[in-house]
């Protein structure tokens, strides 16, 4: 870290919607898969906007970021009252839901001493802590009671940092891209959201529960971060050795997680229960994966049914288990507060009881998929990038 570097927060406050409710406040039960214990955490991630100038053709020069999306957000909580709600009921038992309050999403405004270009864009190895530019709550709040916390921190280059904590447990990576989609068209003068919110979450059915199992463990692993940029051609060239081999295509997320989850086995050495994934080619990996998503469909009409012996969403957080996303499809990179769309998004690992990948892209203007990854131990992370760097 750059020790001359200060950001200071200047403000920290609930913002509410700019509308008072229609009526008193509802309490939404949220689905089965969102009560799963261990998907109440949260989600961190720095969107970096450089100064390119007013993307509207509307916005005066003296416009504060911080002020203009803190009005904005305000705006776009009238649409989206669960994000100004709180979490009621135990996530254990399987009561938890959410009670649209009105008591607000939290939010930071800060500056920093220096330009983006002073600190790389944020890019890595990061010369500023993300600590310093995530929003934290007040001392003694748990941030998993507060459904969305924002923080802006302006430069003094005219760009600007946007800190998104998210609990999972109200909006996956799309629900919470739509939402802070929304938040950026009120910032650039729309009236009404593109997309109106709908809450609909008894669509997801309540199967008929299984016998109850012992309790998600999480234990902490001390996993390592480590990030890796695979240039187009690259991802470009394997996809056509699938094509050539199978008939088929396959995406960039095939590629790049089986070659994650391969390098991964192979650096941990998991001999006997994942010996396929070690002595096959890569190219048979992508197609295990590729079978998997096949049978989504109907592994989750069995479970919906009732008609399984294990529930496939009571996850487990053990060592040998691996998390996975794709974060360049949610929306994130579209978003537009009026200065125009981000130059770089930093998504940060969920918990440390999980091992995960996420892919993301490389800063712009440079092409390609970014690996980010915390997923091994310190005794394997020699290895493990050994293999990565290996194929790539």
């Amino acid at each position: 870290m750059v020790n001359d570097i200060i950001v200071t927060r200047k403000s920290q406050s609930f913002v509410v919607p700019s509308q008072p409710a229609p009526a008193p406040a509802e309490t939404l039960e949220l689905s089965a898969i969102d009560r799963v214990p261990g998907l109440r955490h949260t989600v961190r991630s720095l969107h970096v906007f450089r100064n390119k100038g007013s993307s509207t053709g509307r916005r005066d020069a003296t416009c504060r970021p911080a002020e203009v999306i803190r009005a904005a957000l305000s705006r776009a909580l009238v649409d989206y009252r669960p994000f100004a709600g709180r979490f009621v009921g135990s996530v254990v038992a399987g009561e938890a839901c959410v009670e649209c309050t009105d008591d607000g999403a939290w939010f930071v405004e800060a500056v920093a001493d220096c330009s983006l270009e002073d600190v790389n864009v944020l890019d890595y190895p990061l010369m500023v802590s993300e600590e310093e530019l995530l929003p934290a709550p007040e001392e003694g709040v748990e941030p998993t009671t507060i459904p969305i916390m924002m923080q802006v921190t302006e430069f003094t280059c005219g760009g600007f940092v946007v800190g998104l904590v998210a609990v999972h447990t109200l909006a996956d990576g799309l629900g919470a891209a739509q939402f802070i989609n929304t938040i950026s068209e009120f910032a650039r003068g729309l009236d009404e959201p593109t997309v109106a919110p709908v809450w609909a979450r008894a669509l997801i059915p309540n199967p008929p529960k299984l016998p109850p199992g012992p309790p998600p463990s999480f234990e902490s692993f001390g996993f390592q971060h480590y990030a890796t940029d695979v240039t187009s051609d690259r991802i470009a060239h394997v996809k056509a050795e699938y094509f050539q081999a199978t008939g088929q295509y396959c995406s960039t997320f095939d590629v790049a997680v089986a070659k994650v989850w391969q390098a991964r086995t192979k650096a941990i050495k998991y001999e006997l229960e994942s010996e396929d994934v070690i002595i096959s080619g890569l190219l048979d990996v992508i197609r295990m994966i590729r079978d998997g998503k096949a049978r989504l469909p109907q592994e989750f009409s069995e479970w919906a049914a009732g008609d399984v012996k294990v529930d496939p969403y009571q996850l487990t957080f053990e060592h040998n288990v691996l998390f996975v996303s794709d974060w360049t499809r949610l929306g994130f990179f579209e978003v537009d507060y009026g200065w125009g769309a981000p130059n770089h998004i930093i998504p940060f690992t969920y918990a440390d009881y999980m091992a995960v990948a996420v892919l993301g892209a490389p800063p712009s203007p440079k092409k390609g998929t970014r690996i980010m990854t915390q997923c091994v131990e310190k005794k394997h992370l020699m290895d493990f990038k050994d293999e990565m760097n290996g194929f790539f």
